[in-house]
């Protein structure tokens, strides 16, 4: 969460995720920052939905959120996110920090049949369009083909849209992104995989 003045929350079942953000922080920020990470307890929701035992880190710093606006992260709820300026315009290795951590976030990655094929796709999840054009464009820039879906969201009355990365485009944004907790689901996919992508940059 990123739309209060000073408070910010991340919230993910990977609680070694959010140890490696807690620790980004502290090392980089002001010692008067305070980080915390809170358990919350599998619980069943008003939908009947059985939800996972998470994670929230949550700080509270109104020098921080500044910092983080200085950078292109201005205030914003689901509808309106962005990707920061700071990230279109920066160099290959920090595009792919970036991704990493935004498909570590609202990403999935799966495998499925297709006639005598099994595939692999890595998918991403929003309510914003401008968000996931966005994302669209900068795997383009690292030669990953995707495409875009648009469904009903299963927890809100919102559209949802998604960006898709099929078969060997999909092995190799996993091969970028070395999300190591996908390699198992990857290997399962016989589609070929060729490091062919060359990183276009904005000049």
């Amino acid at each position: 969460s990123i739309n209060k003045k000073s408070l910010i929350s991340v919230t993910n079942t990977d609680y070694d995720l959010l140890c490696g953000i807690k620790e980004i922080i502290e090392k980089y920020s002001d010692n008067n920052i305070k980080v915390r990470i809170y358990k919350r307890k599998e619980y069943v929701d008003s939908r009947g939905w059985n939800c996972k035992e998470s994670f929230i880190l949550m700080m509270n710093s109104v020098k921080f959120r500044k910092f983080l606006e200085t950078v292109g992260l201005n205030r914003a709820c689901c509808y309106d996110k962005i990707i920061p300026w700071s990230i279109l315009r920066s160099p290959k290795n920090v595009v792919v920090a970036f991704l990493r951590g935004l498909f570590l976030g609202d990403g999935s990655a799966y495998v499925y049949k297709q006639g005598n094929s099994t595939m692999f796709r890595i998918s991403y999840y929003s309510v914003c369009k401008q968000l996931c054009d966005e994302v669209h464009i900068l795997l383009k820039k690292l030669g990953v083909v995707s495409s875009m879906g648009i469904r009903k969201s299963g927890i809100s009355k919102n559209i949802q849209y998604s960006i898709n990365v099929n078969g060997k485009y999909g092995q190799k944004l996993c091969k970028i992104l070395d999300i190591q907790k996908w390699d198992t689901l990857m290997k399962q996919s016989n589609a070929k995989y060729k490091e062919d992508f060359k990183y276009i940059s904005r000049d």
